[in-house]
């Protein structure tokens, strides 16, 4: 192991070392400062830089929270230096989400064809900021404004409580359930099921809260997915933090969402047909983890852009 007196480097040439970062290699991991896909003396030096001398914040900045208690502070260097020089523990690997700020930030996955399944389930994990701007907020959406691009979608209806809205195109064009009490600012789990018949259920922190019978015939379209946005105009923006995005083709039990809503998915579970989970925690595009590999992107544009959601460090329970 090197001596960390060699590696010690003066902060003029610190800062530039970590400003001058343009793009993160794949392996980039909490504590590595200087986006070498390693952890190494000079990560320590720069944290401590950081931290304690005016140096530049890493870039992108979760990449200096060590434990991941979204802070900085002596226990990140404290948990940096225990993994380089004693061959502890490595730095924590704790998720991510996007946070979305209630007028313009979206998320998208292109059209998909498995996306027009005749039965589908819809999952996310929803932290609600108050108040909502609009009266109606997209949580997952492939609805526009056109009845021939209305498809599917899970909404957040503002009033008091706020309650959720399943809603589906079909005979009627705005098939919509809408039921149940959910609170702000804490992590809930909320799902949106519709079955071959038409029946639609919703569900909150895994318990059903309402069904109701709909034509059994469904719009099926081009129109892509959306998350926290509308598929139109300039409204129905939520407000808030989304993680742990789920779609399958199937109508999924009460057991069965219950059963798997607090747990990590291995991509390969029967039905699965979409899930990001947004542990990326930097850059434009989430990976999908099932096997469609439908790749989202942040914002309207390739590259940043004004309609980017934050990354967030995620506190939704799902170990």
């Amino acid at each position: 192991m090197r001596s960390l007196r060699m590696v010690v480097l003066s902060s003029a040439v610190l800062i530039a070392v970590v400003s001058g970062a343009v793009a993160a290699p794949a392996g980039l991991q909490r504590g590595d400062l200087n986006g070498d896909g390693i952890l190494s003396p000079l990560d320590v030096v720069m944290m401590f830089q950081y931290l304690y001398k005016g140096g530049a914040a890493p870039d992108p900045l979760w990449t200096g929270d060590a434990n991941c208690d979204s802070r900085h502070n002596l226990a990140d260097l404290t948990a940096l230096v225990n993994h380089v020089f004693r061959s502890g523990d490595a730095p924590c690997d704790g998720g991510f989400a996007l946070k979305f700020d209630g007028t313009n930030d979206l998320a998208e996955i292109a059209f998909n064809p498995v996306f027009n399944a005749d039965e589908y389930t819809i999952e996310a994990w929803i932290n609600i900021a108050d108040p909502q701007v609009d009266y109606i907020s997209s949580i997952v959406d492939r609805w526009t404004f056109d009845p021939a691009g209305q498809v599917w979608a899970l909404w957040l209806m503002r009033g008091e409580p706020y309650t959720l809205r399943g809603g589906s195109g079909g005979a009627n064009n705005q098939g919509a359930l809408t039921t149940g009490s959910l609170g702000v600012g804490q992590w809930v789990h909320v799902a949106y099921t519709r079955d071959g018949s038409g029946m639609e259920r919703l569900f909150v922190d895994g318990s059903e809260i309402g069904h109701m019978q709909f034509p059994s015939t469904h719009t099926a379209a081009s129109t892509p997915l959306r998350i926290g946005h509308s598929n139109g105009g300039t409204l129905r923006a939520f407000y808030g933090m989304i993680d742990e995005v789920r779609l399958w083709n199937i109508a999924r039990t009460e057991l069965e969402i219950a059963a798997t809503r607090n747990a990590p998915l291995t991509g390969l579970e029967p039905g699965l047909i979409g899930y990001w989970n947004f542990d990326e925690g930097w850059g434009d595009t989430f990976n999908d983890l099932s096997p469609t590999g439908a790749t989202g992107r942040l914002g309207k544009l390739a590259g940043p852009d004004y309609n980017d959601p934050k990354w967030v460090i995620s506190t939704a329970p799902v170990n």
